[in-house]
């Protein structure tokens, strides 16, 4: 594997978010064995917001052949925003509260597990290249590897990244107490927002969700495929919430969690393969990958950069993995 890792001069680089809810030192101290043994091997923690990208960035341009990530998906996205359009392999190591995009790719929810696959994986070397989507709002211009969304769902990340200290604690648990009290907001005094996907005919929600790969989060064990379909290809799938009741959004969470079919009934949405565009009638909460990005009454969607990612060896296969190394 050696020759897989150190294709660059620079061998690997481990980027840790130390308060991610799940980052705890055994779980590092395992990874740290891991790559050590295999190539050279630099460690480096965040201390705050954009440190996992500056991080990832700096080491990408030293020639690091493969950065890993020990956190969450936010931790996650910032490294895949430094790795993108580079051909550097990405490894995302599931550290934080729901790890959506880790899971994606197949490696196991439980942290500990994940790292024990480590190994094999830098053995195996099998990559995959995945397309990102990619968020253009206010000041923000930046891929993401999960979901973005605007209005509901965004309301609940920024409810819940404003109480850092509550959500190490309650995990899945401030979600769901987020997502009820941005429930009844919605129901109350809902914003209209009109989207177009493509240029197409602009239909009007009060909610909006996109996502480059499926599925949309977890809920515990559970999958929330609430756009089903969506496959890192090029393509944002999408879904908006035509109305505010709190009936609509329970069956269509309850839908989504079922899984199966082209979507939860009741919500309006398909495909963007150009750009999705959505103007609100006054700002909007706004977020990507679990970040809160601002409240904004204009949103573009759009298929984003390039994304390469080591998968887990028992991963299934897929058309678009690339030969090992």
């Amino acid at each position: 594997m050696a020759g897989a890792v150190a294709a660059r001069p620079g061998g690997a680089v481990l980027v840790v978010n130390p308060t991610a809810s799940k980052a705890d030192p055994a779980l590092r101290a395992a990874a740290v064995r891991t790559l050590a043994r295999r190539a050279p091997l630099e460690v480096h923690a965040t201390k705050g917001p954009g440190d996992a990208r500056a991080l990832a960035a700096r080491a990408v341009a030293a020639g690091a052949a493969l950065v890993v990530v020990l956190g969450g998906d936010g931790t996650v996205s910032e490294v895949a925003q430094a790795v993108s359009g580079t051909g550097v392999p990405l490894v995302p190591l599931p550290a934080g509260s729901t790890n959506v995009f880790a899971r994606a790719l197949g490696w196991p929810a439980a942290p500990h597990a994940a790292v024990g696959r480590l190994g094999p994986a830098l053995d195996r070397c099998a990559r995959r290249e995945l397309v990102v989507g990619r968020l253009i709002a206010g000041p923000h211009d930046r891929p993401f590897v999960v979901n973005a969304g605007m209005g509901l769902d965004a309301e609940v990340v920024h409810a819940v990244e404003s109480r850092p200290a509550l959500k190490r604690l309650l995990r899945q648990a401030a979600f769901a107490g987020a997502t009820a009290g941005a429930a009844r907001r919605l129901a109350r005094e809902a914003a209209h927002i009109r989207v177009s996907a493509d240029g197409g005919p602009e239909r009007d929600v009060v909610s909006l969700v996109a996502a480059c790969g499926t599925p949309y989060s977890y809920v515990g064990p559970l999958a929330l495929d609430l756009l089903p379909g969506a496959a890192f290809d090029g393509r944002l799938r999408w879904g908006g919430l035509p109305r505010g009741r709190l009936g609509d959004l329970a069956a269509v969470l309850a839908a989504a969690l079922r899984g199966g079919g082209g979507g939860p009934p009741g919500l309006v949405g398909g495909w963007a393969r150009r750009s999705l565009l959505a103007r609100a009638d006054r700002p909007v909460a706004i977020q990507a990958d679990g970040e809160p990005l601002g409240w904004h009454a204009d949103l573009r969607l759009e298929p984003g950069p390039r994304v390469v990612v080591l998968l887990p060896p028992d991963a299934s296969g897929s058309p678009t993995e690339t030969s090992k190394s």
